[in-house]
Parts: structure tokens; C-alpha cells; sequence
């Protein structure tokens, strides 16, 4: 009985001395796990209408039964900029917005720059008839000083192509 009593408590001192040792790892990894699963958290589904309001409400992204949408909000009047939000994120002050139509960054001061990635032809609001009776599309594009649509991935700096590329990875 004192036999198995020593081997016992020499397990557990070997086992404390082992946590002791590794203390700082220990903590690293339960911080970076905690920090993936509020990441995960954020990126579901929080509310009825609105899941994520950055800032003064002026960019949103709006919960539908098609799915997440990025929204541009003024004056009263509410326009979608990016359908499906795959992802978000928000670092280093800026507001990082990954859909199946592209991608967005948004700063402190609501300045957004929008990369569309699907043809302008699926990227509309709509169509409407010339008159040649032939559908002709109308953009999603919207002419506002907040807006920057820009044509490469490139456009983004490198922090922000760093960041969106982690996102999507």
C-alpha cells in the first residue's frame, strides 16, 4: 500500500513539475484557443435583422433569408453592397468583409474600399427593358464619397491583403 502511495504522488509531482515547465505554452494556448472560438462566435449569426453594426451604423451587415449581406446605410435609404458574407473580422480599427462577391475594408472613418469579384453582369439591382426590348442590367455600384471601388486585390495595402487572405485561408 505505501508502495502504490509513492508511485502515486511521484506521478503527480512529475506531472505538476511538467505543467510548472510548461506554464507559459499552456497559457499561449488557451489564450489562442479562446481567441479562435470568440473569432468563430462573431462570425455567426446574432441578431434578427442586423448581425454587425460598424461604428455609426453607416456599414452594416444585414440578416436575410438569402443569406448575410454587407449594407451601406444613408439618409434612411439602405443598399446592398456585398451578398453572402462568408466572414468578418475586425482589426487594427478596420473592418474586414469576406462574401461570394468579393471583398471590403472598412476604416474608422467609413471609408470603404469595395473589390467586386464577380462579373458586372451578375453584380445588379435589377434590369431594366431598353428600347430595343432588350434586358439591360443596372448596377449595385453606388456613387458615394464612402465608397471605393477598386479593380485588384492588389488595391488593398499589404496589411489589408495580409489580414483578408488569413480570413480567407
Amino acid at each position: 500500500m505505501k508502495k502504490a502511495l509513492t508511485i502515486i504522488v511521484t506521478i503527480f509531482v512529475i506531472a505538476a513539475i511538467i505543467i510548472y515547465i510548461n506554464r507559459h505554452s499552456i497559457l499561449e494556448n488557451i489564450t489562442n484557443a479562446i481567441s479562435i472560438q470568440m473569432d468563430k462566435e462573431q462570425n455567426k449569426k446574432i441578431g434578427k435583422d442586423s448581425v454587425f453594426v460598424w461604428k455609426d451604423g453607416v456599414f452594416q451587415i444585414g440578416n436575410y433569408s438569402s443569406g448575410n449581406h454587407l449594407e451601406f446605410h444613408k439618409n434612411g435609404v439602405i443598399n446592398t453592397i456585398l451578398k453572402n458574407v462568408e466572414f468578418y473580422k475586425i482589426k487594427n480599427n478596420k473592418f474586414y468583409v469576406i462574401t461570394q462577391e468579393g471583398y471590403a475594408v472598412i476604416d474608422e472613418k467609413n471609408k470603404a474600399k469595395i473589390f467586386v469579384t464577380v462579373p458586372e453582369n451578375e453584380y445588379t439591382n435589377g434590369y431594366t427593358i431598353n428600347e430595343n426590348g432588350e434586358k439591360e442590367p443596372y448596377s449595385r455600384r453606388i456613387d458615394n464619397v464612402n465608397i471605393q471601388y477598386i479593380m485588384s486585390f492588389d488595391e488593398f495595402t499589404d496589411t489589408e491583403q495580409e489580414v483578408l487572405n488569413k480570413l480567407i485561408n
